[in-house]
């Protein structure tokens, strides 16, 4: 599905000039794809403004994050990066929510439960993958990720339409499920 999705807005919305009138947005599918990329650009924007303006290495020093040759923590890349991650997170579980999966009916909280968990599995597993497959087993580093992203970016999207942020039905009793 997501395949031909992408063919279509690829090859028919921009061939005809109208990418978007050709896309149906009242599938979350392409509304779950323009978050990813808007969260791509507040994750690179916060990521290049924590970099340059917050003093990281006292930040990265109050972790006890280990010294680097020549001063400084070495880890302000990854303190930056790990904020960056944050306000990525926030944009895409505010904007998937309302907009994405239009699941502003449930409780905000049990969602945010859900979808932590959700972004914490693909996390997990993708670097555990990215780990033995590139570190160990010595894989060209781009033949791992390109694919795992997709794969990732799949398992996300199924696991915050059919979980995070699902719609609650009633059961049989009518009690919240």
């Amino acid at each position: 599905m997501l395949a031909r999705l992408a063919r279509r807005f690829l090859v028919v919305g921009v061939v005809s000039g109208r990418a978007m009138a050709d896309v149906d947005m009242q599938h979350p599918a392409p509304r779950f794809a323009l978050v990813g990329c808007s969260n791509f650009i507040v994750s690179l924007a916060a990521f290049w403004l924590c970099y340059h303006y917050l003093p990281l290495g006292r930040i990265a020093a109050s972790l006890h994050l280990p010294a680097a040759q020549g001063g400084g923590t070495g880890a302000e890349g990854a303190v930056a990066n790990v904020l960056a991650y944050f306000a990525g997170m926030f944009n895409s579980f505010w904007l998937n929510r309302v907009w994405a999966f239009r699941a502003t009916d449930g409780g905000i909280v049990g969602q945010g439960v859900r979808f932590v968990v959700v972004n914490s599995v693909s996390l997990v597993l993708g670097t555990a993958i990215v780990f033995l497959l590139v570190d160990r087993l010595k894989f060209p580093e781009l033949a791992v990720w390109v694919p795992l992203a997709g794969l990732i970016t799949v398992t996300n999207y199924l696991g915050f339409r059919h979980w995070a942020f699902a719609s609650v039905e009633p059961d049989v009793a009518g009690r919240r499920a």
